[in-house]
């Protein structure tokens, strides 16, 4: 009897540590963030949403940015009445079309807002079936990275993001799938190609911008955060998980290996709120500390040539006359 007693109790442990371990790390950042300006893109569900409650409670003025505006308004009444905080506010932002994105920056730059202490690049998609913007660009290329390029580089020219601000774009270790990126190409729609690879694509090309802007600006901390693989809705189009059936079969698993979207905001909350990480601008990253991203992610001339190809695509400059542009060409 005592044997099994004590084999039952080294596995309610061993399972105990494990789910643990698969958690991550919790942030203990004891930092209030009041009166400062937070926009997090995709905020209507999973990690967006949690992120967005948590930094209320720390007193932030919370910009819910989302497509959905109906879900993003009920967010928005949620964290209201949970936290008590009234300075929440969702705002439409479509990151598939240019001129919603111009449109929702005209607008904050009208309302009076002298400046965005963070702006979470959060939004994002997987397994999307192949579509083209507006614009003519694949979705999961333009949702994924050149939307929220095409936000951040309007925020700094306005300078609403200005010194002591942040940057923060969640990214993903799928940054590690492609093995090459050709700038020239990667704008191209390609149909063929394979959706992990478009996916992983898009996650190393914000990557490779984050790295680039810390380098390019002084002042503005930018940083990568991998949330982990997260319990969230971004997995609705891929087939072994829209699958009621399969998803209920993997369920048990999932419990032990895939973080709640609370566990997965934890890195964002965290280089968002601590003092300490500033001095990380650039940084990956993962679990509350800084990690090494693929090799790929770290090569300068390809972040730079990606940049500029950017600016082209959307049809922008930096503007060099802002006091946190550190170089004078681009």
């Amino acid at each position: 009897m005592w044997k099994w007693l004590s084999v039952g109790s080294f596995s309610i442990a061993a399972l105990y540590f494990f789910k643990r371990y698969f958690r991550g790390e919790i942030c203990a950042c004891q930092e209030r963030l009041d009166g400062k300006v937070v926009i997090v893109t995709g905020a209507n569900s999973g990690i967006g949403k949690e992120t967005s409650f948590i930094l209320a409670r720390k007193g932030a003025t919370v910009i819910l940015a989302c497509r959905n505006e109906v879900e993003g308004q009920r967010v928005a009444k949620d964290i209201y009445y949970s936290t008590g905080n009234s300075f929440i506010k969702c705002e439409y932002l479509d990151l598939t079309s240019f001129e919603s994105i111009q449109l929702f920056v005209d607008r904050l730059k009208k309302s009076g807002i002298h400046s965005v202490y963070a702006l979470i690049n959060n939004a994002g998609i997987f397994y999307h079936p192949f579509k083209l913007t507006e614009g003519g660009f694949e979705i999961t290329f333009q949702t994924n990275y050149l939307g929220p390029f095409f936000l951040t580089i309007l925020l700094i020219n306005i300078n609403l993001l200005k010194h002591k601000s942040r940057i923060v774009n969640v990214v993903s270790e799928a940054h590690r799938f492609p093995k090459q990126l050709v700038v020239d190409e990667v704008c191209l729609p390609r149909p063929e190609l394979n959706k992990f690879i478009r996916y992983g694509e898009s996650k190393l090309c914000l990557v490779l911008f984050s790295n680039k802007l810390a380098s390019h600006l002084k002042g503005i901390a930018v940083f990568n955060v991998d949330p982990g693989n997260v319990e969230t809705n971004v997995y609705r189009h891929f087939p072994l998980l829209n699958n009621k059936f399969l998803f209920a079969l993997q369920k048990p698993i999932r419990w032990f290996l895939v973080k709640t979207p609370v566990q997965g905001a934890q890195t964002i909350i965290h280089v968002v709120s601590s003092s300490s990480c500033s001095e990380y601008s650039g940084s990956y990253f993962s679990d509350c500390k800084v990690k090494t991203p693929s090799d790929l992610a770290l090569d300068k001339n390809l972040a730079n040539n990606l940049f500029n190809n950017s600016l082209k695509w959307c049809g922008l400059m930096l503007n060099v006359d802002n006091k946190n542009v550190q170089e004078t060409t681009v």
